[in-house]
């Protein structure tokens, strides 16, 4: 079956968000956690969440394909659009850490 067809499927759709969303929040709460961390000890520990989080969503991604990946990115950037707030930021940042 057509894979575009298939993401169109709103069954699938769903499938892809409920698995993908959580791994794209993942990676994006632990990065700002360890930005904002208030001392060296907390930086090590967000940090190492961090790479744990982009491993899992990295996985993720394999495992359901490209198309999912593309799907992931254009879900996460309407959200960001709708809400208004620094939209850019969030979006380079997915584009520039999705896997090839």
């Amino acid at each position: 079956m057509d894979d575009n067809k298939n993401l169109s499927d709103r069954a699938i759709t769903r499938s892809i968000h409920v698995l993908v969303g959580p791994e794209v929040g993942g990676v994006q709460a632990a990065a700002f956690a360890e930005r904002h961390a208030r001392n060296a000890a907390e930086r090590t520990t967000w940090a190492a969440l961090h790479a744990l989080e982009l491993q899992t969503r990295d996985a993720v991604y394999r495992q359901l394909g490209d198309a999912a990946a593309r799907f992931a990115v254009a879900e996460s950037a309407g959200r960001v659009l709708a809400q208004g707030a620094n939209p850019l930021a969030p979006i380079e940042a997915l584009l520039g850490n999705m896997p090839k």
